[in-house]
């Protein structure tokens, strides 16, 4: 946890909302997180490696206990993250240290997300996912007992841009059904392509849930959240194609 120490100074920085002299400055501000954990727990909320919620000492059984998971992910679930490079499309309302830090919280939860969906834990991408995620095609194969195997070329942009917050954007979500937050920051994400997703159903069978063979850049309305337990995390409400979606295409910078 202490290589997150300077991340969440700076994620504190950024909620504060303070202002640039150059420019406007949107002020980001934190969802609401879980309870405060107990002062008697003063260790990471991640240990090592994954273990069972109940094999997990008495604090750190409370502080996962309202994600829904049966076993705690471990410290080693980020120990691997990619070095994805950023775009500061913002045209100066947030800057290059604030758009770092919207994208160290996409691959946050995007880690976190492989591991939930490796380790059959629906629960926790309830947590870093809006409604269009979760009931999406690897969403109910997770629900219905099957393991998904996400690798990396499907679970991590190859590059991101970072927009300041759309009304349009905004307004597309809204008309179809999407809670948004006024402080929601877009992330344009590029995959390369050439990326298979597969499972393992509750019967042992392997299975191809998805087949992405050509690249792809989407347009994601997502929140930053300082969850006190997770940490910090990007959430993606919805996403849209930057080749399709009028309103993508007259934002996305693609490569």
């Amino acid at each position: 946890m202490n290589r997150l120490i300077p991340f969440l100074a700076l994620l504190m920085l950024l909620l504060s909302g303070c202002a640039g002299s150059a420019s406007p400055r949107h002020t980001l501000h934190a969802s609401p997180a879980p309870p405060t954990p107990s002062p008697l727990f003063t260790g990471s909320p991640y240990p090592p490696h994954s273990i069972p919620i109940g094999s997990a000492s008495a604090a750190l059984r409370a502080l996962w206990r309202s994600y829904g998971v049966t076993l705690i992910p471990g410290a080693d679930t980020f120990g691997n993250l990619p070095a994805v490079p950023v775009v500061n499309a913002t045209g100066g309302v947030l800057t290059d240290g604030e758009v770092q830090i919207v994208s160290q919280a996409v691959l946050h939860a995007d880690a976190l997300n492989v591991w939930a969906d490796a380790n059959i834990q629906p629960a926790m991408n309830a947590h870093l996912f809006g409604e269009q995620f979760v009931l999406g095609e690897l969403g109910m194969a997770l629900a219905e007992g099957t393991a998904v195997h996400i690798p990396r070329c499907g679970a991590y942009p190859y590059r991101m841009v970072v927009f300041a917050p759309s009304n349009a954007l905004q307004h597309e979500g809204i008309s179809q059904g999407v809670l948004v937050e006024a402080s929601d920051v877009p992330v344009e994400m590029d995959f390369a392509g050439n990326c298979i997703v597969t499972g393992t159903t509750a019967q042992g069978k392997t299975v191809v849930l998805q087949d992405m063979q050509q690249s792809a850049s989407y347009l994601v309305e997502g929140a930053l959240h300082a969850d006190r337990v997770l940490g910090p995390i990007y959430v993606s409400e919805f996403a849209v194609d930057c080749h399709s979606d009028p309103v993508a295409r007259t934002m996305c910078r693609l490569p």
